[in-house]
C-alpha cells in the first residue's frame, strides 16, 4: 500500500515525537541516578572527615570479593584510606566493605582477578574477615602504585608497634 503525502508526515511526526519522548525519559533516569550517586557519596564522606584520608578516590572499580563466588559485576564507587581502614562504597548495587587495617594481611598487584581485567594492575587485599576467614578483594584505582605502597606503610607501621594481627585462632594456639 503507498502511503499519502499526509500519513507519511504524521508517521515522522509520531517518530520525532516518540524520539524526543525516548531523550527525556533518558534525561531523567540519568538526572535521577545522578543524585542518588551523589547523595551515597556525601553520606560516605561525611562519615571520613577529609583531615583523615590518606588517599581517596571516586573512581575506584570494585572487581570482586573471592568469598562471594565467581558471578560478581564490576562496580563504581567510592574509597577512602584512613589510619584505621580501607571503605569502599559501591554505588550500584549500594553496598560498602570497611576493612580495618588490622584486618589486611598481603596487597598485592595482579593485571586480573576472578577472571576480570582490565590489562593494567589492580589493588588485591588479602584479609581476614569478622569470622577470622581469610578472603580477598580487588579494585582498580587510579595510581594503583601509590595505593599500594600507602597500605604497605600502614601494615609495616603496624607490625613495627608490635601490634598483632587478626588471625584465627588455631586449637594448638588456644592452650589448655
Amino acid at each position: 500500500m503507498l502511503s499519502t503525502p499526509t500519513t507519511h508526515g504524521t508517521d515522522l511526526l509520531i517518530l520525532a515525537v516518540l524520539t524526543i519522548s525516548s531523550l527525556a525519559a533518558i534525561v531523567g533516569v540519568v538526572w535521577f541516578l545522578r543524585g542518588k550517586f551523589m547523595a551515597r557519596v556525601q553520606s560516605t564522606l561525611a562519615r571520613y572527615p577529609k583531615e583523615s584520608w590518606l588517599a581517596a578516590s571516586q573512581r575506584a572499580t570494585f572487581f570482586g570479593q573471592r568469598s562471594k563466588g565467581g558471578k560478581q559485576v564490576k562496580g563504581n564507587g567510592l574509597m577512602i584510606l584512613t589510619r584505621k581502614e580501607l571503605h569502599f562504597h559501591l554505588l550500584l548495587p549500594d553496598r560498602e566493605w570497611t576493612l580495618p587495617i588490622a584486618s589486611i594481611q598481603k596487597v598485592e598487584n595482579p593485571r586480573s582477578f576472578m577472571g576480570k581485567s582490565i590489562l593494567r594492575p589492580l589493588l588485591k587485599l588479602t584479609y581476614f574477615d569478622e569470622a577470622g576467614w581469610t578472603d580477598e578483594i580487588a579494585f582498580a584505582v587510579p595510581d594503583v602504585a601509590a595505593w599500594t605502597k600507602s597500605l604497605n606503610a600502614l601494615i609495616a607501621g603496624r607490625e613495627g608497634r608490635g601490634e598483632e594481627r587478626v588471625e584465627a585462632a588455631s586449637k594448638a594456639d588456644a592452650g589448655p
